[in-house]
């Protein structure tokens, strides 16, 4: 960040006074008119005002970062509502109304008949069936547990943490080459499920003839 001064001197750290204020070093008493920063996005200079904090875009370059803020919000919105087209709400009274739908807050009672709420009912979206949710808050699942619990195809890129652990317990498979460049841009490898599984026998490295664990093995000479 450059400091423009009040007797023309452009300089990068302005001298402090005793009552805290920045001022030129060769020109005593001068302040600071504006200041000036290359814009993170565009490499430009561009100068703003002396008020405030300092800023990293140009005028240009903000305009165009908040409308791609404004454009991911509404993305986020759009998905929230979708995620609540899934969800149910069925109240003691046996009154069923879609959680979107649903003009109350806070403690959710039915509007005709001000019964408490009783459980949520989602929608599975691989399977389409419906399945109970116990929980009355939060964010609610869109698989059902057998979706949940179902063996994930080879050929499926996961991300869960199941999945996850057994692509690490698997690390010893003698495809494990092959998949890593198949599946190069996924999380872990779907190695739970998978058929093609077979173990690869790992020998221990010689590092030297006198390791005590190459001897234990056999593997030393």
């Amino acid at each position: 960040m450059k400091y423009h001064m009040s007797c023309g001197c452009v300089i990068d750290k302005p001298a402090r006074t005793r009552t805290n204020k920045r001022t030129c070093p060769d020109h005593p008493g001068a302040v600071v008119v504006e200041r000036s920063m290359p814009c993170c996005d565009c490499g430009k200079e561009f100068k703003f005002s002396v008020l405030g904090g300092g800023r990293k875009r140009c005028d240009a370059c903000r305009k165009i970062k908040n409308q791609e803020n404004t454009k991911k919000t509404n993305e986020f919105k759009k998905a929230k509502r979708r995620y609540q087209q899934k969800v149910t709400l069925v109240f003691e009274c046996g009154c069923r109304i879609r959680a979107d739908k649903f003009p109350g807050r806070g403690h959710r009672l039915c509007p005709k008949h001000q019964k408490r709420l009783k459980h949520r009912v989602s929608t599975c979206v691989q399977c389409g069936e419906e399945f109970k949710v116990p929980c009355l808050a939060g964010k609610v699942q869109l698989l059902c547990q057998e979706c949940i619990d179902r063996p994930v195809a080879a050929d499926v890129p996961i991300k869960k943490a199941s999945e996850a652990a057994a692509s690490y317990a698997r690390n010893d498979c003698k495809h494990r080459s092959d998949c890593t460049m198949k599946y190069f841009e996924a999380n872990c490898l779907p190695c739970l499920g998978c058929k093609k599984y077979e173990p690869e026998e790992i020998r221990p490295t010689q590092l030297s003839k006198y390791d005590p664990c190459e001897w234990a093995f056999g593997e030393a000479v």
